[in-house]
């Protein structure tokens, strides 16, 4: 809510003046169609799969030593396009059911939707990029904390077993005496 009524204008925001929308289904209805059809399913889903398929599938194959720039390249371009694709598609939900309960009397083409979702997801995709990035980064670098305190511990450990066991000169001494 704080995002999009600031930047957004949604017609009905305005709860002093009457609205068909809050008249006809109620408060709750509006709130819950404002922030799941149009937040969460044009908005947030679709950042979300980007987030998942960056942490899960390109990161992984640019922090691997053993593989192609080129290709791991092209396979995050042709992700950002596909959820760029997904974004618009997923756009026509809350637009179709404005639709459907009569707040828009047509749905707008393609060329109208398409500026929204380049304001949308433009700007936002490099920074959900940036903290997927950050995520995973700072995920492998604890893993990393944790392996080498367990490698310095199993190494404390070794060198006190390796003082165990050697005998001192003084106590062979004694012995063969």
């Amino acid at each position: 809510v704080t995002y999009y009524y600031p930047t957004f204008q949604y017609v009905g925001w305005d709860l002093t003046a009457p609205n068909f929308l809050v008249a006809k289904y109620g408060l709750a209805y509006f709130f819950l169609k404002t922030l799941f059809i149009n937040t969460l399913v044009a908005v947030v889903l679709p950042q979300a799969l980007f987030t998942y398929c960056i942490i899960s599938f390109a990161l992984p194959r640019y922090l691997r030593k053993e593989s192609n720039l080129i290709t791991t390249s092209f396979l995050f371009l042709t992700l950002m396009a596909l959820t760029y694709m997904a974004a618009i598609g997923l756009m026509y939900i809350p637009i179709y059911h404005n639709f459907r309960i009569g707040t828009l009397s047509v749905i707008p083409p393609l060329k109208e939707v398409i500026p929204f979702v380049n304001r949308t997801y433009m700007f936002n995709l490099p920074v959900v990029g940036g903290f997927a990035v950050m995520i995973k980064l700072t995920k492998r670098w604890l893993s990393k904390q944790r392996e080498t305190e367990q490698l310095s511990r199993e190494n404390a450990v070794a060198k006190l077993q390796l003082l165990r066991a050697q005998i001192h000169p003084h106590f062979l001494f004694n012995t063969l005496n």
